[in-house]
């Protein structure tokens, strides 16, 4: 395709979708069939007459490897051909429901939804060989793309049986293969895509180019909730390349025809804006300051079991302790591709919740939400930060005044400085020890700032609280003998928040991990054994959204335990070094977690010396992709814990790049060992869960090793790092 293409040749184009999945890794062309030369027995699979196989993938892929752990799947489960095996990313059509990425949910959804169906398509290509041959189905056996019949050692490529198995009738109950059968799930396997990605094959968001594509730079407030109210638009386009300016009441945008001139342009608007008086007021201390207020008040009771201790032998240890804003950082800063023609909206996004970003520009373009398609392409990380998608309307927006599509591109700065930032959040654990029983009670209070009381407000009429704020806290594993947690909300801020990998898990373990090892020196035992005793027994505990969840505290038990063995806890060490260590249940997905980490601290300089980090997900579905994120995690979880804040003053985020949002580095990070747990229960998630434990287990450290108990995060206020 030439730029000379026509717009209405490319209206036909996109709506034939030879663009439409342009993102997605290219397919051979003997893959596109009629129906009456493919086997497609659900929405999501369908093999050609050459064998050639194509699944169609819901989830979307910023790192974490799950395109690698699906295929796994899918080539086990149906016994497909590695290399005949294509993924494709699904677009927002009406057959696959809702397309959304988020919680760590994608391979325990998948292991539970998807296999049946892959099962189902492998019995009914056996049946057709079955049928053909005359032989009994159990005789059967498919792998490799082909289906073999024992006894004889005939075999039937799935090429060949393609029109027979499209025939049938899908089975109620097909047979899940068996352990033994595996070939790809539970292999140390490489990255699928990884060829794709050093090559620069693989379409990112910003990859995308179009005929005729023209690119958009923005401006907005610098103070949050400011409006514009005067620009020099002549400026703007006297800049060469520029050929328009669009605006709102929020925001400026000029669209050039190269990204470079996009931003000179922009320069060029000297936008004046109106701030309000709430936003820009605001600073980083005033919100922290607020949300302590806060604590006092009535609040939602998350978790209330066994009777409140009483009596005058009662001795009580208050912890208090608070967690900062923080930005997701990720390398990839935020964009899209919009087309806006013929009553049609087409848009190309690194976005987690592309079914969401479909019916918001559809309301927002007054369009019917078929006649809007979003195409997710990779993203180049999230951690949280792409659940938003409003710099994805705004190309919308601005599509819409445009002759042809638009990519619209956030600078760094951009990035930092108009996207959500992780909610801050304070804490007041409190426990009552009678010494004389050995009977402990916690009563934690917490106040959050919460995210849906911007993005979705109907969540909160409809629970009375914002639910993800009490992930974490009322699924305690401890047995202790009176537990009451209540959680409050703090007041609205102009600041936009979001969701940050692990969510409000890492608040919660943070706190609570941290205040376990000041119970422990109150009490005169050591940490691990306290936690140990305290791991006595699994319990239910209330969550949300799932109202009760089962905790297998064995596990979390084991792998603390893992850890401990590994980094040789009881050994001893010189004075100002020392072992810290965390655990922590993700109940939502299955997926335990502890770490430990040996530090050294002296005249206020921190050095970690070792991280050795253990978790038992269940079935290791890609070992190696497991191995990547509980290392990085480490990175992620360090970096956040030491560094990790956002400065506003008057109302604007000075946290604009990476020289003042810092992360760990090369130098800087220490060794880590990765203990994964042998298991056969049913996989968990991976992507949020290696995080919550890595910031107490720090903090213990530090305090172990005769630092000071820091309450207040970060680290790098109180201790510089030194090199690992």
């Amino acid at each position: 395709m030439s730029g000379t293409i026509s717009r209405r040749q490319l209206i036909r184009l996109i709506g034939g979708g030879a663009l439409g999945l342009a993102l997605s890794s290219r397919l051979p062309a003997k893959v596109q069939g009629s129906a009456a030369t493919c086997f497609s027995p659900n929405v999501y699979l369908r093999i050609d007459a050459s064998g050639q196989v194509l699944f169609w993938v819901k989830k979307a892929e910023m790192g974490q490897q799950i395109h690698t752990a699906i295929a796994a799947i899918v080539i086990d489960e149906l016994g497909a051909d590695p290399n005949s095996l294509q993924l494709r990313q699904a677009p927002t059509q009406a057959q696959f429901d809702e397309i959304s990425t988020g919680g760590s949910f994608a391979i325990p959804a998948f292991w539970t939804h998807h296999r049946p169906l892959l099962a189902a398509a492998r019995e009914m290509l056996e049946t057709a060989a079955a049928k053909r041959w005359q032989v009994d189905p159990a005789e059967l056996h498919s792998a490799e793309g082909w289906v073999c019949h024992r006894p004889s050692g005939r075999r039937l490529a799935f090429a060949e049986l393609v029109a027979d198995a499209a025939r049938l009738t899908p089975p109620e109950h097909p047979r899940l293969r068996e352990q033994a059968d595996w070939r790809q799930i539970g292999r140390a396997a490489g990255r699928r895509d990884a060829a794709d990605i050093v090559s620069g094959k693989l379409i990112y968001g910003a990859d995308m180019r179009l005929p005729g594509l023209r690119f958009a730079a923005i401006a907005k407030s610098p103070s949050f909730a400011g409006k514009v109210v005067g620009y020099q638009r002549d400026a703007a386009l006297a800049v060469g390349g520029v050929e328009q300016v669009v605006a709102t009441e929020e925001w400026v945008a000029v669209v050039a025809r190269n990204s470079w001139a996009a931003f000179r342009g922009r320069d060029q608007l000297q936008v004046k804006w109106q701030p309000t008086s709430a936003g820009s007021a605001l600073t980083d201390q005033r919100i922290m300051a607020d949300l302590k207020q806060t604590l006092s008040g009535d609040g939602h009771r998350v978790r209330q079991n066994g009777l409140s201790l009483q009596g005058e032998e009662i001795e009580i240890l208050d912890c208090r302790y608070q967690m900062p804003m923080a930005q997701h950082a990720a390398l990839e800063p935020v964009n899209a591709t919009a087309l806006v023609a013929d009553g049609r909206c087409t848009l190309w996004a690194p976005v987690q919740t592309a079914t969401a970003l479909q019916q918001e520009v559809a309301r927002m373009l007054d369009l019917a939400a078929d006649k809007v398609t979003v195409h997710t392409t990779a993203l180049g990380g999230s951690f949280g930060r792409k659940l938003e998608r409003g710099f994805a309307l705004e190309a919308a927006q601005i599509a819409a005044q445009v002759e042809g599509p638009v990519q619209l591109i956030y600078t760094r700065e951009d990035d930092m400085t108009q996207g959500g930032v992780r909610p801050p959040s304070c804490h007041h654990l409190r426990f009552q020890i009678q010494r004389k029983s050995g009977r402990i009670g916690l009563t934690h209070r917490y106040a959050v700032a919460s995210p849906f009381a911007q993005q979705d407000p109907s969540q909160l009429a409809h629970r009375g609280f914002d639910w993800t704020g009490a992930l974490g806290s009322g699924d305690i594993p401890y047995a202790f003998d009176h537990l009451e947690v209540t959680q409050r909300e703090g007041a609205q801020t102009p600041i936009p928040l979001n969701w940050w990998r692990g969510t409000f898990r890492n608040h919660h373990a943070f706190a609570s991990e941290c205040a376990l090892d000041e119970l422990a020196e109150q009490l005169g035992e050591d940490p691990l054994a306290l936690r140990l005793r305290l791991l006595s027994e699994d319990v239910r505990a209330e969550t949300f959204p799932q109202e009760i969840s089962h905790l297998q505290v064995a596990r979390l038990r084991a792998v603390l335990q893992s850890v401990a063995e590994a980094i040789d806890y009881a050994a001893k060490r010189p004075p100002g070094r020392a072992v810290g260590v965390a655990c922590h249940a993700y109940s939502d997905v299955g997926t335990y977690v502890a770490h430990a980490l040996e530090v050294s601290v002296r005249e206020q300089h921190l050095r970690i010396h070792r991280v050795v980090a253990a978790v038992d997900c269940g079935i290791a579905v890609n070992p190696d992709a497991i191995r990547a994120q509980m290392e990085g995690a480490v990175i992620f979880g360090l970096s956040s814990a030491l560094w990790g804040e956002v400065s506003i003053e008057d109302g604007a985020i000075r946290t604009a790049n990476f020289d003042r949002c810092r992360l760990l580095r090369l130098n800087q990070a220490p060794p880590t060992e990765v203990l994964i747990v042998a298991s056969e229960l049913a996989p968990g998630g991976m992507g949020e869960p290696p995080l919550p434990s890595v910031t107490p287990a720090l903090l213990n450290a530090i305090a172990r090793a005769g630092g000071p108990r820091i309450r207040e995060l970060p680290v790098g206020s109180r201790l510089a790092l030194e090199s690992a």
